[in-house]
């Protein structure tokens, strides 16, 4: 799952819909029936930020402390797009938006030691990983209005561009100082990996052993 997040997700307003007692069913209940750990219908793509709750293609079983790992990096990102809500509003003239390009990957391992049909544990997966940054997105002007207000985002599939590090983007201090996630060493926590010029972070989350 790839989406672009612009800047307007930063306002915490719920765009998508939670899970409820129907998603990834009967998967989840038999996983919960048949597991000494617990499991729930985990968001690839946050609630906040526009996914759903109740379609099969944005959700994959993940064990609760799984789940409460991934909402760390979550957290992290709902920062991030916080400041490019801020950046927006300060600073209207610029060009561009900034924003966040966000990929979740569901591992193809499965969670089960030996993978059976009559296992719901093969039915799960072992992670997911994310890999996120920030990105630029350009403005477009709304047609036959002169000068540069007002922006309408551009149409789909839209796209984005890297923060430039050389010479440095305007804003790449301000991007750089978002708090990153803190987090005690975890069996559900791999490969946290901040990339270059610090505005660019991949982990794994993963369904414990």
């Amino acid at each position: 799952m790839t989406a672009l997040l612009g800047p307007d997700l930063g306002d915490g307003q719920r765009r998508g819909s939670p899970t409820n007692a129907t998603s990834l069913q009967p998967l989840m209940g038999l996983l919960n029936a048949n597991s000494v750990k617990r499991w729930k219908a985990g968001h690839l793509l946050n609630a906040e930020f526009g996914g759903s709750g109740i379609d099969d293609e944005n959700l994959t079983p993940l064990t609760t402390a799984a789940n409460n790992a991934h909402r760390v990096f979550e957290g992290h990102i709902k920062r991030m797009l916080l400041l490019c809500n801020q950046i927006d509003r300060a600073y209207q003239d610029y060009n561009d938006w900034y924003g966040v390009l966000y990929v979740v990957t569901v591992s193809p391992l499965q969670y089960a030691v030996a993978p059976a049909a009559i296992d719901m544990h093969s039915y799960a997966y072992s992670h997911i990983t994310l890999d996120y940054r920030f990105v630029k997105l350009p403005k477009f002007p709304v047609a036959g209005l002169a000068g540069p207000f007002p922006y309408d985002a551009p149409a789909p599939p839209n796209i984005s561009t890297p923060i430039s590090l050389a010479p440095a983007d305007p804003r790449l201090i301000d991007l750089q100082a978002v708090v990153r996630p803190t987090f005690a060493p975890s069996v559900n926590i791999v490969n946290w990996v901040v990339g270059a010029g610090g505005i660019q972070f991949s982990v794994e989350i993963h369904n414990e052993p």
